[in-house]
């Protein structure tokens, strides 16, 4: 966004370029639902030994998500998948330190652990967060996360705290966080969420989803084993929440609490954006189905933590997915048998808990109406990348381009038969393709959330521009897949060779090569501004000047405000509305009006003060809350 600094009287008027709205308009022949399914801790491709097994190629433990990106398997014909989905800010070695996008010391080369990876899917960066610190800490203010985060922005004006959730919120369109374990009812009755918080004691957690007025925000973790609770995928007693994989969570405007503290009253008038997993299934099936949606499976079904294999005595806990009778598994009958806890049965029974809970949810969405009205579409998305063990170098490096993470989309309008795009994808991608898919836009010069407005592998996405190729193969893997699974009908597109490195061909801004053409827009609705030249009434002492608005987008947006970004202190807004909070924060706008048509343009009048000098500001036009 260019700044603008007038001189003088005469200076003629100057055009500036932009987009910059957060009206939301559906394509509706394109995707009107987007349902995010996330996934923790597992590398897509090392190509390493390692006890820390990947998911290609590892069909006797991931059969489902193997069979999805194989070209030919009838579940592949609405798949199309990245090979070379990097985690954010990855380098070329993925040892030394970088900087991120707007222009902070990253001390750690890349964004870890789990939590800063949710938030970043919210809003495209990590608010200087290295650890799993819960968002409201009970007791111990200093180690809470959204005053951490806020804190930073603070100090980071370039930052906006504004996510995603809240820009679909703020649009008029609709989102949900289904969660599992969360809002569900204890042994007496009442919603566990509440005993969990306030340290209640006496009442175990059953499977029951509790009533939608109990239903609160869920703010706290929780784990245990519970005789009167049977996970519904897995089959097991245990549970374990962790609110980490929460990302709307972290930010105010889509958890109903302050930046220091929390809202657990059934009264948040958000609380009813997190119902119980179970939910997910009634509101498939009456159609009242979010545009966008996030599951969150608890850590035993995310690929997180393996079931403690001992409660299930010696015949250990049996997959309901598939057979085998690999070296590693004892076999019942012809079932996959997991039993000992030990390293590498932990780590093969942690994929095959992911990979049962994505076959029976993924199945359980494409047989719907919603889906099946073609506008869906699905995502498999892994938080963060591993270390592993190379057998010639030690432990490797979970930040390189060697090291990449699962980004599986399934959809009627994707390119479809296993298509296997080649480009260079960060979580960032995902940001600005959710924004273009649903016509939102950040109150930023960009329009985009932070790091959204940069290419996946310039100053943002990935640190650097002369990256190397890696090393890994990522090639499409065989797998006959389960005999059970949905199978699909879908358009086969042309299909290039996989890429020898782990670094793909190109950059990507979005998500679009997954898709067919003209699905993900090609950009953000607009709000350009024309900026006149300045005038002085010498028998008043007031300066004014005209700017004008023109709505470029293919919808009616408002109401529409116009901010004045470093406005030099020299002059004063005196007929301006009030201050920014959402970005920008202390800048003066002005509202333009409430409502602007497609095509349409309204001009407002600004009126200064000058203690004299040059005026310099940085004007952009947006809608929401300013």
């Amino acid at each position: 966004m260019k700044k603008i600094t007038i001189k003088s009287i005469a200076l003629a008027a100057c055009l500036l370029g932009g987009t910059f709205t957060a009206q939301a308009q559906l394509n509706t022949n394109g995707i009107t639902h987007v349902i995010y399914i996330l996934l923790e801790n597992r590398n897509w491709s090392q190509n390493e030994y390692s006890y820390g097994e990947q998911i290609m190629g590892s069909t006797n433990d991931a059969p489902f998500l193997n069979a999805l990106v194989t070209a030919g398997n009838p579940v592949a014909a609405q798949v199309s998948f990245a090979s070379c989905y990097h985690h954010v800010l990855a380098k070329t070695n993925g040892t030394s330190s970088g900087t991120s996008y707007d222009g902070t010391t990253n001390t750690s080369a890349s964004v870890h652990p789990s939590e800063p990876n949710y938030v970043w899917m919210e809003a495209g960066n990590n608010f200087s967060k290295y650890d799993d610190n819960e968002p409201y800490k009970l007791g111990l203010s200093s180690s809470n996360s959204v005053a951490q985060m806020w804190a930073y922005a603070t100090n980071h004006p370039n930052v906006t705290t504004q996510n995603l959730s809240a820009l679909i919120q703020q649009s008029g369109l609709t989102w949900k966080s289904y969660t599992e374990g969360v809002n569900q009812l204890a042994t007496n009755g009442s919603n566990f969420n509440y005993f969990n918080v306030t340290g209640s004691g006496g009442n175990a957690l059953t499977a029951s989803p509790a009533p939608s007025n109990q239903w609160t925000v869920p703010v706290s973790s929780f784990s245990g084993t519970s005789t009167n609770y049977v996970n519904p995928y897995n089959g097991s007693h245990q549970y374990n929440f962790a609110v980490k994989h929460t990302g709307q969570i972290f930010f105010p405007a889509t958890s109903g609490c302050t930046v220091n503290t929390a809202n657990t009253n059934t009264s948040n008038p958000l609380a009813s954006n997190y119902p119980p997993l179970p939910q997910f299934a009634s509101d498939l099936t009456n159609g009242t189905l979010a545009n966008y949606v996030t599951i969150t499976p608890d850590q035993y079904n995310d690929g997180h933590t393996a079931l403690t294999l001992g409660n299930y005595g010696t015949n250990g806990w049996t997959n309901p997915e598939t057979t085998s009778n690999s070296a590693w598994w004892n076999t019942n009958n012809g079932v996959m048998v997991y039993q000992t806890n030990t390293v590498n049965q932990n780590d093969r029974v942690r994929i095959a808990q992911m990979d049962n809970f994505c076959a029976i949810i993924v199945g359980q969405i494409t047989n719907s109406a919603v889906y099946q009205q073609g506008h869906t579409a699905i995502v498999i998305w892994t938080d963060e990348t591993e270390t592993s063990l190379s057998a010639s170098n030690g432990i490797t490096p979970q930040n390189d381009f060697n090291h990449t993470l699962s980004e599986i989309v399934i959809s009627p309008l994707c390119k479809g038969n296993a298509y296997n795009s080649l480009l260079n994808y960060t979580h960032s991608s995902d940001i600005a393709t959710m924004q273009k898919i649903f016509g939102v836009t950040a109150s930023t010069p960009s329009g985009y959330l932070n790091d959204a407005a940069n290419a996946s592998y310039s100053s943002g996405g990935m640190v650097g521009t002369s990256q190397t190729n890696g090393n890994v193969y990522s090639g499409t893997p065989s797998a006959a897949g389960p005999a059970s699974a949905t199978n699909f009908t879908g358009t086969a597109f042309t299909q290039s060779n996989s890429p020898t490195g782990g670094f793909g061909t190109n950059t990507a801004l979005d998500l679009s090569d997954l898709f067919q053409s003209n699905v993900i827009p090609a950009t953000l609705p607009g709000l350009p501004v024309s900026v006149a030249g300045l005038s002085f009434n010498h028998k008043t002492g007031v300066y004014t000047q005209a700017v004008t608005v023109k709505n470029t987008s293919g919808s009616t947006v408002g109401p529409v405000f116009l901010v004045l970004s470093s406005l030099g202190s020299n002059y004063t807004l005196t007929n301006k509305t009030g201050n920014t909070v959402n970005n920008s924060p202390g800048s003066p706008y002005i509202n333009v009006t409430n409502s602007l048509g497609a095509g349409a343009y309204s001009v407002v009048t600004l009126q200064y003060t000058s203690t004299g000098g040059a005026l310099s500001f940085t004007p952009y036009a947006a809608t929401g809350t300013p």
